[in-house]
């Protein structure tokens, strides 16, 4: 068997004397949607952080493409075809939309960045639209898929979704998850960290889930939105 595109073992992760993340495993194969579910503060946020170089592990290792990555500086991994798209989004408020787009390419020639910027601009019609515009007069919905356009521009292998849906309205939303399954079906790599867990689990693969910094269940994405401890504590079950 091949070795996973994105292979986590025993990742640690402590903010001071507060351990976050307790040791954890996880894989993503090319080509799939994983998604990691759990409840706030469970450690969501910080694994994407860690997987991207903003936060330090203190223990364990990440292999991304055959390389271990554990500890490189966030430039670096990007380099490697790590992109994530953060939670809040975080577009630069004062940029317009097209020069929010071209940050993510920087690396690139300008021939290179048209030719992404056209690909983006296709799968978000409506940033075409508004290239011109600031990106902080844009609604939630609309930086949000400035802030999943900047992460493609990248032309990345794996791409890290942070709570795309967190603040959205339902229309909005359902707008989201119809562009995570576009990006599913060009066969992108996808890790979705996702609160809206019923979602998640539709559109995925495989699933983990993550509960006070420990992978607590794992597998096929349908056979996880079964379990009844998930089915109780974050599909509504009763």
């Amino acid at each position: 068997m091949s070795e996973a595109l994105l292979s986590v073992r025993g990742l640690a992760v402590a903010y001071g004397p507060i351990a976050a993340l307790h040791g954890i495993d996880l894989e993503v194969a090319e080509g799939e949607v994983v998604c990691l579910v759990g409840a706030n503060g469970a450690g969501k946020t910080t694994t994407l952080r860690t997987l991207s170089g903003l936060v330090r592990p203190r223990a364990g290792s990440i292999r991304f493409a055959g390389r271990d990555i554990a500890g490189l500086a966030p430039h670096r991994i990007a380099r490697l075809g790590l992109a994530q798209a953060p939670e809040g989004r975080q577009v630069f408020a004062e940029m317009s939309v097209a020069d929010n787009l071209r940050l993510g390419g920087w690396r690139t020639s300008e021939a290179e960045l048209r030719r992404r910027m056209d690909e983006v601009l296709a799968l978000f019609p409506r940033l075409a639209e508004r290239l011109n515009q600031r990106a902080g007069l844009m609604s939630g919905g609309e930086q949000q898929m400035v802030a999943m356009g900047r992460a493609l521009m990248a032309h990345p292998r794996l791409i890290l979704l942070d709570e795309p849906s967190m603040g959205l309205s339902p229309v909005m939303v359902d707008l989201v998850f119809d562009l995570i399954a576009r990006l599913k079906a060009e066969g992108r790599t996808i890790l979705l960290v996702e609160q809206n867990a019923r979602l998640a689990l539709e559109i995925a693969d495989r699933a983990y889930v993550l509960e006070s910094g420990r992978i607590r269940l794992s597998g096929p994405a349908a056979r996880v939105a079964e379990d009844p401890g998930v089915t109780a504590a974050y599909l509504g079950g009763g």
